[in-house]
């Protein structure tokens, strides 16, 4: 009778027992599921305001053609000027960066360099049309960077 009551009570604690143990065996020795790929790009929320920590933000910028350009600008975005879903034309302003507007530019040749003073090739010169077109510019396009385009700019 009292070997009876000893397996009534073992047989179950047993059972419980090496269900724990056997649960905590395999989440200490399973290795952990691998980290799934996320997006490739981040949202990030801009708001108004003070800024209490800065860092680099990559940006790209796509529409509905599918081609993608990188965003240059380095430093801090001072001013967002552009709205979600509002379409923007050559000349309209995106953003500040630094204080420093960032606006649409289009064209066959793409920004690929900084332009400075003496610069030369068909990036100024589709530029300096740009300027013309949007009324910044009155003489032809030279394809030079000079002072004049870079007051006009």
């Amino acid at each position: 009778m009292a070997g009876q009551r000893w397996a009534t009570i073992a047989v179950p604690l047993a059972v419980v027992l090496g269900a724990g143990l056997g649960w905590s065996g395999r989440e200490l020795f399973t290795n952990p599921p691998a980290a799934q790929e996320g997006p490739g790009f981040s949202l990030i929320d801009v708001t108004e305001g003070t800024v209490g920590r800065s860092f680099n933000l990559g940006a790209a910028v796509a529409w509905s053609g599918g081609t993608a350009f990188p965003g240059a600008a380095a430093g801090t975005v001072t001013a967002v000027a552009a709205k979600n879903g509002v379409d923007v034309d050559p000349g309209d302003r995106l953003s500040d960066v630094d204080l420093t507007p960032v606006v649409v530019a289009s064209g066959r040749v793409p920004s690929f360099r900084d332009l400075q003073i003496g610069v030369r090739g068909a990036d100024v010169r589709q530029l300096q049309d740009m300027l013309r077109q949007l009324g910044f510019r009155t003489s032809p396009a030279t394809g030079t960077f000079d002072t004049t385009t870079a007051n006009q700019v």
